[in-house]
């Protein structure tokens, strides 16, 4: 099996040496072996071991159900448990699709208000647990987003208990899109006030809402594209790691 000291196996990534000593350190990586001078030696199982993490590091402003997904499949990589390593991987690509269909669905809809195209649907009530449910998120963050004047609701029969439309659910999902992208609440407030009132003096915001939209859609799309180099990193442990075992 081919040898890296520190050096060579941090120039096959164009990273520093103390970044491979910091994964180390962290478990992204296994433990290397020390050889008599007290130098790391690092393996094939090392560098794949480095590449699955550098391939997950490189989208630093995926969300954080993305990121959590990602450091899953790094610390089994790290720890060897290659039999885990599949499933890790089948929910970080589930995860990767569940946001790039949420966001094709609110970059349709800020397109559909830029363009004053409005479609007229069956009025359908939702409680905030099931709109935090639709968007994965909480229900304290969709109170954030009430609090914060973003999205109205109604209310019902019930006095204690408000509910939100098609068209709060709709505000919900572009709401929830530029926070994946990190406007501020004051920012969403700006463009969403710009969409509902047409306002020519505030066409930057509504083209801002849309161009950080696109953006986190080519972003999302990038993530999916790298999942096959994840699977080729995957398979290549899992059989390092049955040779080193026979």
């Amino acid at each position: 099996m081919k040898t890296y000291k520190t050096n060579e196996l941090a120039k096959q990534f164009q990273i520093h040496a103390n970044t491979v000593r910091l994964y180390e350190g962290q478990h992204f990586i296994s433990k290397a072996k020390r050889l008599k001078n007290g130098y790391r030696q690092f393996d094939e199982i090392h560098f794949w071991q480095l590449f699955i993490c550098r391939k997950i590091f490189e989208f630093p402003y995926s969300n954080s159900r993305i990121r959590k997904s990602g450091i899953d499949i790094i610390y089994a990589s790290g720890s060897q448990k290659v039999e885990l390593l599949d499933e890790k991987l089948a929910v970080y690509r589930s995860i990767i699709l569940e946001e790039l269909q949420k966001a094709q669905r609110a970059n349709q809809l800020l397109l559909d208000w830029l363009n004053d195209q409005t479609i007229e649907e069956e009025t359908h009530y939702y409680t905030r647990k099931e709109i935090a449910s639709i968007l994965d998120t909480t229900k304290e963050t969709v109170r954030n987003w009430e609090r914060n004047d973003l999205v109205q609701t109604t209310l019902l029969e019930d006095p204690q208990q408000r509910y939100f439309n098609e068209e709060a659910l709709k505000r919900c999902r572009i709401i929830y899109l530029l926070r994946q992208v990190g406007f501020s609440m004051h920012a969403i407030y700006q463009c969403l006030h710009a969409l509902d009132t047409n306002d020519a003096s505030l066409n930057l915001s509504k083209e801002e809402a849309f161009s950080a939209g696109d953006r986190w859609l080519i972003e999302l799309n990038s993530l999916f594209n790298s999942i096959p180099s994840l699977e080729e990193a995957v398979d290549k442990l899992k059989t390092l790691h049955l040779l080193t075992n026979l």
